[in-house]
């Protein structure tokens, strides 16, 4: 099991955390753990075709958790779960809720790519940070049309938007900023 471990805020004390472990059990479930209460509960499980040993995750103001994907033909995923439904089960064979999809963005090589896509090749997410207006900024790297380097840094910004009673990703548009001479690790 090798879940990706995130600090969320317990209810309804704001001084205490609990933590989420996010995947990396083979039936793709998540376990949050109570801290204060030394007990596991089961969360929702990835989407189906979701890592379940690698991801990058976000905690979005303790409301929702996200976890980014890139796929194997380059398209970003981003799964979430809601942190004020959460839909706990004490065993796993009781937790029957999946995690939803917030963003689902192919990668496009055509010169009219739609608006919806990304034109990023080589591309690999290192890091997510939540900005002061709320949004999210993904540090990745990989290569972008007209780009004289193999590769280089690339932020990327989403905002949290509601729609259809969830939580789901925007991208602003287009890259934040680039660096072609920063390679991160």
């Amino acid at each position: 099991m090798r879940p990706t471990i995130i600090k969320v805020k317990s209810k309804p004390s704001n001084f205490h955390y609990d933590l989420v472990f996010l995947g990396g059990h083979e039936s793709r479930l998540s376990l949050k753990y109570y801290t204060k209460e030394d007990r596991w509960v089961w969360l929702p499980a990835l989407p189906a075709g979701h890592n379940i040993a690698t991801n990058l995750a976000v905690n979005w103001c303790d409301q929702v958790l996200f976890t980014f994907k890139v796929d194997g033909r380059l398209n970003i995923k981003c799964a979430a779960v809601d942190l004020i439904k959460q839909n706990e089960s004490e065993t796993n064979q009781g937790q029957l809720n999946e995690m939803y999809w917030a963003l689902e963005m192919p990668y496009n090589q055509t010169e009219n790519a739609s608006p919806l896509s990304h034109q990023i090749s080589r591309f690999h997410m290192k890091a997510a940070t939540i900005m002061q207006d709320r949004s999210i900024m993904v540090l990745a790297r990989g290569k972008v049309s007209g780009m004289k380097e193999q590769m280089g840094t690339i932020l990327l910004q989403f905002d949290v938007v509601k729609l259809a009673g969830r939580l789901v990703l925007k991208m602003r548009d287009g890259i934040l900023k680039m660096f072609p001479s920063v390679f991160p690790r």
